[in-house]
């Protein structure tokens, strides 16, 4: 008997990539796993967050540290679905901003929750949830939550 999964389409914030890239026993490396070649799990990634993954690999000062994730982060991307989201506009940002300030409380996170609302996606998933949480979650009414979260759910 075949048990059919539903298509879903998965956002992660920049810090559930960098977990996932570097740590092999956490919730964010499974879910990258997950993600890589499943043929019913679409990666939504968002042209901010790449943004901020370039500023993470412009932080780390050993050549070998960047190349290492870097080569990482490009083979996990060449074995998933993925589809792109543009960066918000300024004028998009600054509009938004008193709306979801008190929701994610960090301004340069605009940006990223943005292109998540934007994009529509089935579950988005952050490490930080304190500021990806249960309010932007009920301010958006979309499913927000942590790796575990989107682990506890997803049954392969």
């Amino acid at each position: 008997m075949s048990t059919h999964l539903p298509h879903l389409r998965v956002f992660l914030d920049t810090g559930v990539i960098i977990q996932g890239l570097k740590d092999p026993r956490s919730a964010s490396f499974k879910v990258l796993r997950l993600l890589r070649g499943a043929p019913n799990l679409t990666l939504v990634l968002a042209e901010a967050v790449e943004g901020e993954l370039q500023d993470f690999v412009d932080t780390l000062v050993d050549t070998a540290q960047r190349q290492t994730f870097v080569a990482a982060y490009e083979a996990f991307l060449n074995h998933v679905f993925v589809e792109r989201v543009a960066e918000p506009t300024e004028d998009e940002q600054l509009a938004a901003a008193p709306t979801l300030l008190p929701a994610i409380r960090h301004a340069h996170d605009i940006a990223p929750v943005l292109s998540a609302i934007k994009s529509a996606p089935d579950w988005i998933l952050s490490v930080n949830t304190r500021h990806w949480g249960a309010q932007l979650a009920a301010q958006t009414g979309l499913r927000v939550g942590h790796p575990n979260d989107f682990l506890e759910d997803y049954a392969p």
